[in-house]
């Protein structure tokens, strides 16, 4: 027996023109390994390249994907989230363009980031865990999608194209077909949501709740998303410790997890933007905090050099106006990201149960005012 991939979805208008929420039913004749998600939109102007304030991609515009069988929620997170956890399940970032031309190396305009939703371990043809489909068809299995494609940037200048056929989609499945009941009730489901949000401090300790359950549940990692505009690496939260009850279970300092991460996955991180200036020395706001920058001109040589000025602020000096060029973006870690993570071989024997009374995760503080967001990887019962 082997996997299958289907085609769901093809070259789909979102619902609505801007802003809203897409909701469709999934099919549930089968055991879905992963939903492989494609979301495009189409710049509208020549120059969606705002100075000094956040850009304005695709990515940032998917606020929410959930996936949800009745009361029951086994995905939800935004588009950026989703990549992270790709990226620490694959070892790179899953694909983007986010040119901010109506021209460059994808036709028209376009942007697109490639979103995959895994159900299964990154091991090769897993049959333990999976999204067993058809144990949920009397409650109906649903994804749903929440976006917002601005017009305008931060600026003021263009952003998006207005129109629901220039937000588009795609979506395809692994499946793993003819499977018989008993053996769906057996199979182990990735859950993967957000627990809580959290604004930094400039200094002092916090305990956070972190969820507990008696139906057998456990976690398989915790991930942890700490950004504020131009401050770097271990600058917001400079330490996370683990508890349970009183008990220490993991603790280290913020950026010694995520050299740990990148090791893990063997990472290879780079970020590509195709540019089109706007104006002289460009400010582009990338969000990679310790980001190495390269930039390539395509045809005009007035580029001098690119500079980090603070964090995730990138400098492009020397520019023109329309000067076009690649802007590549290196990391040696995981963007903003730290994850505790109890399954590093993928055999699911070290995991922590989460039949305790208190579960929590103690944040050293280092610097206010930035967004943190706590985010919870289970693995749970196909049926409770």
């Amino acid at each position: 027996m082997m996997w299958r991939k289907i085609e769901l979805k093809d070259d789909v208008a979102v619902d609505n023109a801007v802003k809203g929420k897409d909701t469709f039913t999934l099919p549930t004749g089968h055991a879905i390994s992963d939903l492989l998600l494609t979301v495009r939109a189409k710049n509208e102007s020549d120059h969606n390249a705002p100075n000094a304030t956040e850009a304005k991609t695709v990515i940032n515009s998917v606020s929410e994907i959930a996936i949800e069988a009745g009361s029951r929620t086994f995905k939800k997170y935004s588009a950026d989230i989703a990549l992270k956890w790709a990226t620490y399940r694959d070892g790179i970032e899953p694909y983007t363009n986010l040119t901010q031309a109506l021209g460059g190396t994808y036709p028209s305009g376009w942007q697109e980031v490639f979103i995959p939703i895994n159900f299964s371990r990154p091991i090769g043809n897993d049959r333990v865990c999976a999204l067993p489909a058809p144990l949920y068809k009397d409650g109906g299995l649903s994804l749903s999608l929440t976006y917002d494609f601005p017009v305008d940037d931060d600026s003021g200048q263009n952003a998006f194209l207005t129109g629901a056929a220039n937000h588009r989609y795609d979506l395809y499945a692994n499946i793993l077909p003819h499977l018989h009941e008993n053996t769906l009730s057996g199979l182990k489901v990735i859950e993967q949501t957000k627990k809580r949000q959290y604004t930094t401090k400039a200094t002092g300790a916090e305990y956070l709740d972190m969820t507990i359950d008696q139906s057998g549940r456990q976690v398989m990692a915790y991930l942890i998303d700490a950004y504020k505009t131009g401050v770097r690496e271990g600058a917001l939260l400079e330490k996370l410790e683990l508890l349970i009850g009183s008990n220490t279970i993991m603790e280290n300092d913020w950026q010694a997890i995520q050299w740990e991460n990148a090791a893990n996955c063997n990472l290879e991180y780079q970020r590509r933007v195709d540019m089109k200036a706007q104006t002289t020395d460009d400010e582009y706001r990338c969000k990679v905090p310790n980001v190495q920058p390269f930039y390539q001109p395509y045809v005009t040589t007035s580029e001098d050099a690119v500079i980090t000025n603070t964090g995730d602020k990138v400098t492009i000096s020397g520019q023109t106006v329309d000067d076009q060029g690649m802007l590549f973006l290196n990391s040696e870690v995981i963007p903003c990201t730290a994850i505790l993570d109890f399954n590093k071989d993928h055999s699911l024997r070290h995991l922590l149960s989460m039949a305790h009374d208190k579960i929590q995760i103690k944040v050293e503080n280092k610097t206010a005012s930035g967004t943190a967001e706590f985010h919870e990887m289970i693995l749970a019962p196909a049926v409770y």
